[in-house]
Parts: structure tokens; C-alpha cells; sequence
């Protein structure tokens, strides 16, 4: 499955839990636990990243592009 796909398969719940923990972690210094449970977060819904730079770059592209596959 592309990374668009899944993206589109996520609901809108799944898109706040992301923006949430998202918010968290740039609101925080980097690296802080807010960072990690990102990545947890993003990992449970099948986006795997290895670095909490890497999980805050993928949550954005994710929120991004699931607010404009909903047009």
C-alpha cells in the first residue's frame, strides 16, 4: 500500500490522535517524550519512523495530505 493510501484509509479520529501528539511534540524541546510517543502514535497507525526529526516530518505530511484528499 503507498503512503497515499494509507493515508486516505485513516479516519478522522485517527487524524486528530495524529495531530494531537503532533502539536505535543513541536511544542516541546526535541527529543523530549512528547517526540517519542509521536512515533508510537505514528507507528500504530502503520507509519514507522526511527527518529523523532523523522516522526514530526511524517505527521506533517500525513495531516497535510489527508486535509487535501478530503477535497
Amino acid at each position: 500500500m503507498s503512503f497515499a493510501e494509507q493515508v486516505k484509509n485513516l479516519k478522522r479520529s485517527d487524524i486528530n490522535d495524529i495531530s494531537y501528539h503532533y502539536d505535543n511534540a513541536i511544542d516541546t524541546e526535541h527529543g523530549s517524550g512528547d517526540h517519542w510517543i509521536l512515533m508510537s502514535v505514528l507507528d500504530k497507525y502503520g507509519f514507522r519512523t526511527h527518529s523523532p526529526t523523522k516522526a514530526v516530518k511524517v505527521a506533517e505530511e500525513i495531516i497535510m495530505l489527508w486535509y487535501r484528499l478530503q477535497k
